[in-house]
């Protein structure tokens, strides 16, 4: 027996850290799950996001091993993934490709969630619905659902309403720089700040934060030819075009015009909600340094806009999550309705 006893003392060693570890692993099965099965009546917080994408590529998997993907172009401040999630792919197909992103100040929750919302209908629909089939074969998209994840992180922990990213600023008991303002074309030039404890700063230089110069980077490879750059923020209900930075309007301001037009009917048509369209300077006041200019400006993408997601005020940046899914679906009626446009409109660049 006393040669035995140390098979046994074994065996229930074995046994206990094998039931022990049962219950995470259910724990881990049944998260999954739960994102598999997401509803859109909840947010999900920097964690569930990156699962959301992972379980989107593989439901994507089933139809075309090759038609998805999800491309990590950097990493944040804290060393999170910028992940973008990439629907269109076909190797050996020159094709021209469309940007969406979310979530450049973190407090905005229902954009990260529209941007998601876009991913679940692109991946669900298709092979089950011919519009959504052409949009993906006429062009490659790419969304990138959280730009600043290290702020979004911050809005779940510690405080909510947090915009700036989380890099410190040596000298200066105020962290963050407002990514939105970091961007290289005539960067901190109006609309923005020096002081590192404004909402507004600019940052010490254009480019200093990873997360504005991984999407710069990104965007700038020689490989791809963008047609399409849409970035997500709230509030207010607003459809914009460039310019931030002057009251001046860009040379194709009444082709973004006609485009927006049928952005904003497509919305109105969804859930009856109304959204302003115009340039950002002269709908809601001067900035520079933002994406938008930039992808305009310096990306020279034909078609460029900001949307100010729902609502005018009564919740703010605090939108209740029984208003995701309507948001949702509004926006993705905009989109396909501004997909249908460019894409009849620009023939020889398809």
């Amino acid at each position: 027996m006393e040669r035995q006893l140390p098979l046994i003392v074994a065996f229930f060693s074995l046994l206990l850290t094998t039931c022990s570890a049962i219950p995470d692993e259910l724990e881990k099965w049944l998260d999954k799950q739960n994102i598999e099965d997401h509803d859109f009546s909840k947010y999900l917080n920097y964690r569930d996001t990156m699962e959301f994408l992972q379980t989107r590529l593989e439901r994507c998997h089933q139809v075309s091993e090759t038609l998805c993907r999800i491309q990590t172009i950097g990493k944040s401040y804290e060393g999170r993934d910028l992940k973008v999630f990439n629907i269109g792919n076909e190797p050996g197909k020159i094709k021209r490709s469309i940007w969406i992103d979310a979530g450049i100040h973190a407090r905005e929750w229902i954009s990260h969630a529209t941007a998601l919302f876009i991913i679940d209908r692109l991946v669900d629909e298709f092979g089950n619905d011919p519009e959504i089939d052409d949009m993906i074969r006429t062009y490659d998209w790419y969304i990138l659902p959280i730009v600043n994840p290290d702020g979004y992180e911050f809005t779940w922990t510690n405080d909510r309403l947090w915009r700036k990213t989380r890099k410190p600023n040596p000298g200066s008991p105020c962290v963050g720089v407002d990514a939105n303002r970091n961007f290289g074309f005539n960067w901190n030039s109006v609309g923005s700040s020096n002081d590192p404890c404004s909402p507004i700063y600019a940052g010490p230089s254009p480019w200093s934060e990873p997360e504005a110069k991984a999407i710069k980077d990104f965007m700038e490879q020689s490989t791809f030819n963008w047609i399409l750059f849409i970035t997500l923020h709230s509030k207010g209900q607003l459809w914009m075009a460039p310019w931030g930075y002057t009251t001046e309007r860009p040379d194709n301001y009444d082709k973004l015009m006609e485009v927006g037009q049928l952005a904003i009917k497509a919305i109105k048509e969804t859930h009856g909600k109304d959204y302003r369209l115009g340039s950002a300077s002269e709908i809601l006041y001067l900035s520079s340094g933002t994406s938008r200019d930039w992808a305009a400006g310096s990306a020279n993408i034909p078609y460029v806009y900001t949307i100010e997601l729902r609502d005018k005020g009564e919740f703010g940046w605090e939108l209740p999550p029984e208003q995701i899914r309507p948001t949702g679906e509004e926006i993705w009626n905009a989109v396909k309705a501004v997909y249908k446009k460019i894409k009849s409109d620009n023939p020889s660049l398809i």
